[in-house]
């Protein structure tokens, strides 16, 4: 490095390592934007599934309606079809038939209910996967501030720590300085 100052006209040097200096701040800042704008980006995707997801919580509960409807119109059916058969054999519809009838209802019942159960178990699930990945974009969003904030602070201080290297080497000084940049999520 000498060799070349001695060959450059004086202060030649200082303002190459000057801008040195900046160029290298400037590429931390752009680094750090970029890794922002990344983090920014995955935030929209999981905001994206996250809608999705709710989405999919909605269409399970018309899932669960329609299940349910096929179950009641099943159990009419049937009901239908026993009255008949009672019918024709000459049975009225008291004693053991109308015990028939109200199992096949208490059965029909707790099907029902099981399906609707099950069908709020699966809505839900899938509305707090929902929340959950909401959640997370948002969390995503705000690393990626992070990011863009402590990216342009560390350039500034690598700026400023070589630009003092530099003023203490023109004054004949060694001049030793750490600073830890904080760590990238």
């Amino acid at each position: 490095m000498t060799f070349i100052a001695d060959l450059l006209p004086a202060g030649t040097m200082a303002a190459l390592s000057a801008a040195g200096a900046a160029t290298s701040a400037a590429i931390g800042v752009a680094g750090a934007q970029q890794s922002a704008q990344a983090q920014r980006m995955q935030a929209r995707v999981q905001q994206g599934q996250a809608q999705q997801g709710q989405f999919a919580a909605d269409q399970e509960v018309l899932r669960g309606l329609q299940q349910s409807l096929a179950m009641r119109e099943q159990l009419a059916k049937v009901m239908a079809a026993q009255n008949a058969r009672y019918a024709s054999a000459g049975l009225t519809l008291d004693g053991t038939p109308e015990t028939v009838a109200d199992n096949t209802r208490a059965v029909a019942e707790s099907e029902l209910a099981l399906a609707d159960a099950n069908t709020t178990i699966r809505r839900e699930q899938m509305r707090t996967g929902a929340s959950l990945l909401s959640s997370q974009a948002d969390a995503t969003g705000m690393g990626a501030d992070f990011t863009s904030v402590a990216g342009s602070i560390g350039a500034g201080v690598n700026l400023f720590d070589n630009l003092d290297r530099q003023a203490a080497r023109r004054a004949g000084q060694n001049v030793t300085i750490n600073v830890q940049q904080p760590a990238r999520p």
